[in-house]
């Protein structure tokens, strides 16, 4: 089967007076794993839909703690904002998937040291989530599983035959 994000084609790539070097297992593990968090994550839009009424709920207690009242008007308006910028945040979220695994599958240096800080960062968003108690478990089983994968890619990219794809792919690109 070709290999759409080898250097050049074909999961291998030939540099002048090296021999031929295929694609590491642990690189297209970790674009294929890519891939599927970039399709998995577009279930955050379908998802903020059917949790409604749960913040509905929510914020229909908060208002009654504070002693004012609700306007479903504006709650409705709220809730439609909110489906908008999950639905922004996770077509944006799987485009730079889809990014970082061309980048890696093509032996791009800075496309794992970019997956890194990103994870670094989805890892604190991660840490804040474990403390929220509002969400429903479905939802942080999600958030779970979601981590582990991405957990799991980071270190596919970093381990020694990964490495050493980087360092080749990045010399071959240099002496063509």
């Amino acid at each position: 089967m070709a290999n759409r994000y080898a250097v050049p084609t074909q999961g291998t790539f030939v540099s002048p007076g090296w021999e031929e070097m295929p694609r590491p297992r642990t690189i297209d593990a970790a674009v294929r794993l890519m891939w599927i968090q970039a399709g998995l994550i577009l279930f955050a839009i379908p998802a903020s839909m059917l949790m409604h009424d749960e913040m509905r709920g929510l914020f229909e207690e908060q208002a009654q703690r504070s002693g004012r009242a609700v306007n479903t008007a504006s709650l409705d308006s709220v809730l439609i904002y909110i489906d908008v910028l999950v639905a922004m945040g996770a077509l944006l979220i799987a485009v730079t998937w889809l990014w970082m695994a061309t980048a890696n599958g093509r032996g791009r240096p800075y496309g794992r040291v970019v997956a890194t800080v990103l994870f670094l960062v989805m890892a604190l968003g991660f840490a804040g989530n474990l403390v929220d108690d509002v969400r429903p478990q479905w939802a942080a089983t999600a958030d779970i599983v979601y981590f582990a994968i991405c957990t799991v890619i980071i270190v596919l990219l970093w381990v020694p035959s990964s490495s050493r794809y980087y360092r080749e792919a990045s010399r071959f690109r240099r002496l063509r």
